[in-house]
């Protein structure tokens, strides 16, 4: 496992990729030039964009209860992510992105890395390795593929496949990815999958169906991301981090704790 990172950090990247974009188009290309890719729906650049949003307002409440962050420095701060907001107004997306340029110039973006350095000591996560990445991706790209043929309620079908594609998205692009959301995402995806097997016909036999094995690889990626991501967390600590629709991911924390 390598150093620490922090949810600044990964902010950091994701402005200056942002800051980087070239054309004078919109500020939704712009957006999509940093979230987007081949295939990917705008629905999906759109849930990007809010997890930055969430991001914002994490780091903001990190900011609020960091106790070695002084008064003068938290201002300064608060300034930084105000600014970066501004390309966050859904209802300026048709804008010109020039407008917006120097919202997340390379000074702006260069804060956000001193914020993260000073609240590495008490809100630092852990910076994956290529190998830990590379593991997760492959169970979550076996993941997907059994879920291709599926024949399972179809609800569940399209809220798994949504959740593994972001998953394998995040994955791919580490510089960007809080580790600590992409835990809850795996808790989340989880529960889908609970429930893929609780609705299977063939739940209480010993026969095989797919509906288990997707479940199965769901409860493989999900072992293998704590046993990576945790970095020295108690497991009380992080239980109260994870969502309550997770409920089956704190019961694998419980076995390992």
């Amino acid at each position: 496992m390598a150093d620490k990172t922090t949810l600044a950090e990964s902010l950091s990247h994701i402005f200056s990729k942002l800051h980087s974009f070239q054309s004078n188009q919109s500020l939704w290309e712009a957006w999509k030039f940093v979230f987007g890719g081949h295939g990917r729906a705008d629905m999906e650049i759109m849930e990007c964009i809010g997890t930055v949003c969430s991001a914002i307002l994490t780091l903001n409440a990190q900011l609020d209860a960091s106790k070695r962050i002084t008064a003068a420095q938290k201002t300064a701060a608060s300034l930084t992510l105000s600014s970066l907001q501004k390309t966050l107004e859904v209802t300026r997306f048709s804008v010109p992105f020039a407008e917006f340029r120097e919202s997340c110039n390379v000074h702006i973006c260069g804060n956000l890395g001193f914020i993260g350095n000073g609240l590495s000591l008490e809100f630092g996560e852990p910076h994956l390795e290529d190998s830990d990445t590379k593991t997760i991706l492959n169970a979550l790209n076996e993941l997907r593929d059994l879920l291709l043929n599926a024949d399972i309620d179809i609800d569940l079908l399209l809220a798994l496949q949504k959740q593994v594609e972001g998953m394998i998205w995040w994955l791919s692009h580490p510089e960007m990815m809080s580790i600590q959301n992409f835990f809850q995402s795996t808790g989340s995806a989880l529960a889908v999958a609970a429930q893929v097997k609780e609705r299977d016909p063939e739940k209480d036999t010993e026969n095989t169906s797919k509906s288990k094995d997707i479940f199965e690889k769901m409860n493989y990626v999900a072992i293998q991301a704590y046993r990576i991501i945790n970095f020295g967390y108690r497991v009380a600590g992080a239980l109260e981090q994870l969502p309550n629709e997770a409920p089956h991911l704190q019961g694998i924390l419980r076995s390992l704790s």
